[in-house]
């Protein structure tokens, strides 16, 4: 190598360094801001080879896949700029939803039951948490700052009575009330603004890991859950109490019912009975009279003196019976 093709060597590497430090990538799972000392300067949200100047601009990426705040939220970043402008980095991010998803969801298990939370009611609670947690409260004096005021398409009032545990949005003649001030002191006013409005983000979806109470109501949703227990199992008792009365009753029935027809037929076939055994004593004494008459006597005796000795008369009707069939035959 002479010493004339060194300098063209040396400015070449230079030239491919400096290429190198104006081109950056974005691929399909990122987002880019392009920041001229800290002013921002553009954003990139599709795929693909970008360029900045060398030295002079700083780029910063963001994940854009859906994000995970302490494994019970989701978020996307929506834009990017105002991301960067408010929470900066996604480590803020993280904490500063995860406060807002987590107050939510103990406002909300604080006013609903333990079924509710457990049965197929659950999507329906997480998706009311999820679309109040994608507004952003600010105050009254900043809605008066928005474009329009309290007129603003995108401001959201939620109400509180004296009498109402907690703040629910308001209805087209309450809103009417507040924008024109004439809502009575003693309801309690919050203002909200979309959270991708305020922060460029927005929550997907929210389900719960653990459920944790304020410390001002823990004692008596413990309480209130009990009750549900108890009114529950007294339920249960007083239904199993009723079933097995029901129970005893058609069993009563059916044994009365069975012992009465039981009864009948018994009736039926003693009396069936009685009839066989009269006509074969009609048939007796029709055949054979004075033997009918005999063995009667033979009965009555044997019913009234069993295991007796008696002394007959010579002239009794039992003597003469006894004496006339112990004759020899001539």
């Amino acid at each position: 190598m002479n010493k004339k093709s060194t300098p063209i060597i040396v400015l070449v590497i230079i030239i491919i360094f400096i290429a190198l430090q104006a081109v950056f990538t974005v691929d399909e799972k990122e987002i880019a801001i392009v920041t001229t000392f800290g002013e921002f300067k553009e954003s990139y949200t599709s795929p693909g080879l970008k360029t900045k100047v060398p030295f002079i601009d700083t780029v910063t990426k963001f994940d854009k896949r859906l994000q995970r705040v302490d494994a019970y939220a989701r978020y996307k970043i929506i834009n990017p700029l105002l991301f960067f402008k408010t929470l900066t980095n996604e480590t803020t991010a993280d904490s500063r939803i995860g406060s807002i998803v987590a107050s939510r969801l103990r406002e909300e298990i604080a006013q609903d039951t333990q079924d509710d939370l457990i049965s197929e009611k659950r999507d329906s609670v997480m998706n009311y948490v999820t679309t109040t947690s994608n507004l952003f409260e600010i105050s009254f004096e900043e809605a008066n700052l928005l474009e329009s005021g309290l007129q603003n398409q995108d401001l959201y009032f939620y109400l509180k009575s004296s009498t109402d545990s907690s703040f629910n949005p308001v209805d087209g003649d309450q809103k009417t009330l507040i924008i024109s001030r004439a809502l009575d002191s003693s309801f309690e006013v919050k203002y909200f603004v979309p959270l991708k409005d305020a922060w460029g983000v927005e929550i997907i979806d929210i389900r719960i890991k653990r459920a944790d109470f304020p410390d001002e109501v823990e004692s008596s949703i413990f309480e209130r859950m009990i009750a549900e227990r108890f009114e529950k199992s007294s339920g249960y008792r007083a239904e199993g109490e009723q079933k097995d009365k029901e129970i005893r009753a058609n069993v009563n029935k059916e044994v009365e019912i069975t012992l009465e027809t039981a009864n009948g037929s018994s009736a039926i076939t003693r009396g069936e009975g009685e009839a066989l055994a009269i006509e074969a004593l009609a048939e007796a004494l029709k055949s054979d009279p004075e033997f009918y008459g005999f063995v009667r006597s033979l009965e009555a005796y044997e019913n009234s003196l069993s295991g007796t000795t008696i002394i007959l008369d010579p002239t009794s009707e039992l003597f003469k019976y006894l004496e006339s069939y112990s004759a020899p035959i001539k």
